[in-house]
Order: structure tokens, then C-alpha cells, then sequence
């Protein structure tokens, strides 16, 4: 049987960040898609990014997608989603990057509190 959903390669990991890559000033919170480029932090060749999110929102049940660019759907993402409205997450992801260096994202809307996102890895 062959293997499903295994990225093959070498984790690299990123180290010690002094601050998140991202938050929510960085984030535009209108339902639609939009790129995260990471090519300044993830080297060329990069097959996918381990990410810690963390979230907080006014409402339950609010999220932040991340997939691939190239692919247009949103069934194959990493997904955060507040249980709760004004209790914080936090996840650590996988997410396939681009050849470009790019993820996509998008968020459902709603009053988020704050998200931050760091680069913890990749995989080559």
C-alpha cells in the first residue's frame, strides 16, 4: 500500500524567532482569498510550512483557512477555529507552499481579537 499524505523530505527547522511573521494587521479579514509571501523567511525548493496560529475572536466558530496557492479550493486546508467566542487558540499546522514562496489565506470575518501566525519550519 503505498503512503497518503506523507510529505517526503527533510524538517528544517527555523530556530529561536524573536516575533511573529504575522498578526492581524498583516491579515485582511473580509471572507476573501489573499497571499502570505513567505519566500523572505522559507527557502526556494520548500514543499511545506509548520506554522503556529494562534486566534481569538468575539464570535465562536470563526476561522482562518490556509492552503496552497495554486489550488483553488477550500476542501485541502489547515483550518483554526475559535470554539469559543473571546477563548484563544493556538495550533501548530502544515500547509504545501508554492514554488513562489506563497500561501493563500482567508478568514470567515467577525471581530477577531488578534491572530498571529510564526513560521516554525519547512520541509525540503
Amino acid at each position: 500500500m503505498g503512503e497518503i499524505g506523507v510529505i517526503k523530505g527533510k524538517f528544517v527547522d527555523r530556530g529561536d524567532p524573536a516575533a511573529y511573521d504575522k498578526t492581524a494587521s498583516d491579515f485582511i479579514n473580509d471572507t476573501n482569498p489573499h497571499d502570505f509571501d513567505l519566500s523572505a523567511i522559507v527557502p526556494a525548493g520548500a514543499k511545506a510550512v509548520l506554522l503556529l496560529v494562534d486566534s481569538n475572536n468575539n464570535t465562536a466558530a470563526t476561522y482562518v483557512d490556509f492552503k496552497k496557492k495554486a489550488n483553488s479550493n477550500y476542501y485541502n486546508v489547515s483550518r483554526i477555529t475559535t470554539s469559543a467566542a473571546n477563548i484563544p487558540i493556538s495550533l501548530d499546522l502544515i500547509c504545501p507552499i508554492g514554488s513562489d514562496g506563497k500561501i493563500t489565506y482567508r478568514t470567515s470575518g467577525g471581530a477577531f481579537n488578534s491572530i498571529n501566525l510564526v513560521v516554525k519550519g519547512w520541509w525540503i
